[in-house]
C-alpha cells in the first residue's frame, strides 16, 4: 500500500467516526430560563401568575400534594420530604427524599408508582411531572 493510500484510509476512518459520533449527540433543549427570558414582561408576568395559580392548586388540601403525603405515610415511608418545583403549567419537578431509609430500586419503583397513579386520578398528566426519589440518611 502506498502512503497515499494509507493516508486516505486514514481520513476517511477519521470522517466516518466523526460523524458516528456527532450523530449520536444528543440535541440539547433550551433550559426554561432562555425560553421564559424571550418573553415580553406583559408575557412574564401572566406567565409566572399562571405557574402560581397552579402550583397553589397542588398544594390545597386534598389535593394532589396532599394526597400523596397521605400515601407515603400509609406506606410507611415517614419521614420524608417533598420537595416541588413548577418551571411551567406543563413542567413540574418533585423530589422525595427519604429521611430513614435508603431509596433502593424497589421502593423507588413503588413511589414513582403511587405518583403516577395519583396524576392520574387528579386528571393531570404524567408527562408533565419529572418525579426523584432519593434518600438522606442520618
Amino acid at each position: 500500500m502506498t502512503r497515499i493510500q494509507t493516508t486516505g484510509i486514514c481520513l476517511a476512518i477519521l470522517v466516518i467516526a466523526l460523524a458516528v459520533l456527532f450523530s449520536q449527540t444528543p440535541v440539547q433543549e433550551k433550559p426554561v430560563g432562555a425560553v421564559f427570558a424571550q418573553l415580553s414582561e406583559t408575557e412574564q408576568e401572566l406567565s409566572l401568575k399562571e405557574v402560581q395559580v397552579f402550583n397553589d392548586a397542588l398544594l390545597n388540601e386534598g389535593a394532589l400534594y396532599d394526597q400523596i403525603r397521605t400515601e407515603l405515610t400509609n406506606k410507611g415511608y415517614a419521614p420524608f420530604r417533598i420537595m416541588g418545583n413548577a418551571y411551567t403549567t406543563d413542567q413540574i419537578a418533585l423530589q422525595v427524599q427519604l429521611q430513614e431509609q435508603a431509596a433502593t430500586a424497589e421502593n423507588k419503583e413503588e413511589i414513582q408508582l403511587l405518583f403516577t397513579e395519583l396524576i392520574i386520578k387528579n386528571g393531570l398528566s404524567p408527562s408533565r411531572f419529572d418525579v426523584e426519589v432519593s434518600s438522606v440518611l442520618y
